[in-house]
């Protein structure tokens, strides 16, 4: 039997805002586990872990009710624990059966915001076997139930404020050799909640092997999530833009976003790639894709309903109805592109290129992708070992500008902006590893927001971004 134990402690200091100002996001993280492996007659194996976890950290809340609207802070903390277990029998021919189960109880609390306590159980279990000579299949299915408490918060109320909720689902695939040179791949998944029923998520993949070392494939398929806990009968409330009613008379708006029930949301994906290993040192990939989106979360401007909020004879501040419509559409188009090329056994470089387009269509998505998703990312990673002891890493990346949604949200700006970070781990001994880390080394990550709305929208506080920094890590193993 194996055994591993870890620890892990972390704390942050708050950053500035980039309006100005304290960020308000100082948190701390404590969390150890521990991990058993076994291994039994015939090939069988066994392993159990757990996870505990506390996380403590500043957050903003910018809505106190129920007669006065302010900027104030909050904090949230979050606690949980986790036990897995998994037991594997391999078969005969190459197959294996495989049954794991796990539990975790997770505590959220953030204030008037939301607290969220919750069990949640899982059993699952898979069969793996061979089918002749030309057939690989896998089956299965599981089961998850969940029990939670959510009381009301001035930000958040739900319907139910605790519920216990199944779900359970079964899936099957099977790759098929037809030809020495063509693979087809055919699975389907069948998930059932407890909010939308059941849902459908085929998958088709065909490969074709057209040449030594180039092999062709492309892919259909369809996925869905289904709506959580927190998105049946809930409003989560607030703050926004104040409404001049008349000269001199200005009060705030609280926006309360309402949602009474929702469908899953949909993905239809069609990818298309090519495969290609020129030399021993040398890999391509190439992919098409085309990512269509449904059911996203939207409004409809005509179901918003301003309704005044009274103290006495006096106006206060208007409270801002929106219904989720969840009718928002959205198409992602784009093209990757990956190069790996070792020129040594010393030497790993990787070269990564996206090019991506937005269509968004139906009604006013609430994270609008046409402005918030950049047109073209790309990355360089770079790995050298001069020695068995020591690894450097340097890893250069840029994002493209983002031109958010004027006037919708602006805040989603962004412009294009260049990342470096870089690395040194040396291991002096086999279970002692030092590192020295650098991240945001030329501080680009920051200058994406200069002169953008949202930067000094709200001095004081958040967003902040990512500020040049240099840590240190020590490993020890045992």
């Amino acid at each position: 039997m194996l055994y591993r134990v870890y620890g892990a402690k972390q704390n942050a200091n708050s950053q500035n805002a980039l309006g100005g100002g304290d960020g308000v996001d100082t948190y701390s993280l404590e969390a150890a586990g521990f991990r058993m492996d076994g291994y039994l007659t015939g090939g069988a194996r066994w392993d159990v872990s757990g996870d505990f976890q506390t996380m403590h950290a500043n957050l903003g809340i910018s809505l106190t009710l129920p007669d006065t609207v302010t900027d104030n802070y909050g904090r949230e903390n979050n606690s949980g624990q986790a036990l897995r277990g998994r037991y594997i029998q391999p078969l005969s021919h190459g197959g294996d059966l495989q049954i794991q189960a796990a539990f975790a109880h997770t505590e959220l609390d953030m204030g008037v915001l939301l607290v969220d306590l919750r069990n949640t159980f899982d059993i699952d279990a898979q069969h793996h076997f061979k089918l002749g000579e030309r057939h690989d299949i896998v089956w299965g299915g599981g089961y998850r139930l969940t029990t939670d408490s959510m009381p009301t918060t001035p930000l958040f109320s739900i319907r139910e404020s605790s519920r216990r909720t199944g779900s359970y689902g079964v899936f099957g695939q099977d790759e098929m050799t037809l030809t020495d040179d063509w693979r087809l791949t055919l699975g389907l998944r069948m998930d059932h909640n407890e909010f939308t029923g059941w849902e459908a998520q085929p998958d088709a993949r065909l490969s074709w092997h057209l040449a030594p070392n180039h092999t062709l494939w492309g892919a259909l398929s369809k996925a869905s999530r289904s709506p959580s806990r927190g998105e049946q009968g809930s409003t989560i409330s607030f703050i926004g833009d104040s409404t001049t009613l008349a000269p001199g008379l200005t009060v705030p708006n609280v926006l309360r976003y309402v949602s009474e029930g929702i469908p899953s949301e949909q993905l239809k994906a069609t990818q298309m790639g090519l495969r290609s290993q020129w030399a021993p040192v040398l890999s391509t990939d190439m992919v098409l894709f085309s990512h269509k989106y449904d059911h996203l979360s939207s409004f409809n401007i005509n179901d918003i309903q301003p309704v005044p909020h009274m103290v006495g004879p006096y106006l206060d501040y208007l409270d801002i109805y929106i219904p989720y419509a969840h009718q928002g559409e959205l198409t992602l188009n784009g093209a990757e592109m990956a190069v790996d090329w070792r020129p040594s056994k010393d030497w790993n470089l990787r070269f990564s290129q996206t090019w991506q387009d937005v269509v968004s269509t139906g009604l006013l998505l609430l994270v609008d992708g046409s402005g918030s998703i950049p047109h073209q990312i790309t990355s360089l990673h770079a790995s050298w070992m001069p020695t068995s002891a020591m690894d450097i890493n340097f890893w250069l990346r840029r994002t493209g500008g983002r031109p958010g949604t004027e006037p919708d949200r602006p805040t989603d700006a962004r412009h294009a902006f260049y990342g470096i970070d870089l690395s040194a781990t040396w291991r002096p001994q086999k279970n002692l590893e030092l590192s020295l880390i650098g991240q945001n080394l030329n501080d680009g990550v920051c200058g994406a927001y200069a002169n953008v709305a949202g930067a000094d929208m709200f001095p004081g506080l958040l967003p902040t971004c990512m500020p040049r920094s240099l840590s240190g890590q020590l490993r020890l193993n045992f």
